[in-house]
């Protein structure tokens, strides 16, 4: 989303990774870690690793085929929900940078440079603010599906 709103360039040294990060992707990793603390998912999965000893206790049985191959489908299902909650961003701002495109082609005196980024910037923060109400019960749904298959794997 930070690339298509002209924001790439706003960087960041992330101090985890020791790599740079965009500012709105520190944004939203803030965001979704406050609304998972918010939720008490902290609390589900610390009783979720709990039960995972009793199921799949220290140098006992591993997980099964089938579990292996749920936990990979679920790596597919992590990309698509990540997909569903900034595709609405990223398919406004596409249009837009599609729009700016057509203008340049229309009339190449007018510099997209000038006028593109900063209305890049404004419009995708305003998207950015409309589509935050979306947020949250998109990510409950989340968290509880992601929840729900972490008991799934760790029960007997």
């Amino acid at each position: 989303i930070a690339m298509h709103m002209a924001l790439g360039f706003a960087s960041m040294v992330d101090p985890t990774n020791g790599v740079t990060v965009t500012v709105l992707s520190q944004f939203h990793l803030m965001l979704v870690t406050l609304l998972f603390i918010t939720m008490n998912g902290h609390l589900a999965m610390l009783e979720v690793m709990t039960e995972s000893f009793y199921a799949l206790p220290v140098g006992g049985m591993f997980l099964s085929n089938n579990m292996l191959f749920e936990l990979a489908s679920r790596a597919s299902w992590m990309f698509g929900s990540a997909l569903l909650l900034a595709l609405p961003a990223i398919a406004s701002l596409m249009i837009i940078n599609y729009s700016l495109g057509i203008v340049t082609r229309a009339a190449p005196q007018l510099n997209i440079f000038a006028i593109g980024f900063p209305f890049m910037l404004i419009i995708g923060l305003c998207i950015l603010w409309a589509t935050m109400g979306g947020y949250l019960p998109l990510f409950d749904r989340f968290t509880r599906e992601a929840l729900d298959m972490m008991a799934f794997l760790a029960t007997p």
